[in-house]
């Protein structure tokens, strides 16, 4: 959808309407999906946004796009390399802080994601031998 290569082969399957050709009705989709991957990086990385600004942020979207198109169904996957390419990128990787920062969200969104952890029930804590109980650290 973002690449002329691909616009070439798309552009011969969409209808010309009165009101719009075939190119004019796959820019206007292209540009909502390239707006869609942007508003999903926001969301995911809403300190880096606030870091860089909203001009620079968009930027970096643009930029990140183009390395990193999407390949998963869903938008949950699609800012996982941000940190990686924020590290690489010679635009950025001057600034450290912001792969680290990158990083720091994803693991937030990793974890928030991640599979719930197994339940202590009633019987799990009777079963615990007595004399451990002086000197147990129970951990959340």
């Amino acid at each position: 959808m973002l690449t002329p290569a691909a616009e070439q082969g798309i552009v011969q399957h969409i209808a010309t309407t009165r009101r719009a050709s075939s190119k004019v009705r796959l820019d206007v989709y292209a540009e909502a999906y390239r707006l869609r991957l942007q508003e999903a990086l926001s969301t995911d990385f809403e300190a880096l946004h606030g870091l860089l600004g909203d001009t620079q942020f968009e930027q970096l979207c643009l930029k990140y796009i183009e390395a990193h198109p999407s390949q998963h169904f869903s938008l949950r996957y699609f800012g996982q390399h941000m940190s990686h390419f924020l590290h690489v990128s010679p635009s950025y990787s001057t600034q450290p802080v912001l792969a680290e920062l990158a990083a720091f969200e994803w693991a937030l969104i990793d974890a928030f994601d991640a599979p719930d952890s197994e339940l202590v029930n009633l019987e799990d804590i009777a079963s615990l031998p007595a004399e451990h109980w002086s000197t147990m650290c129970l951990e959340l």
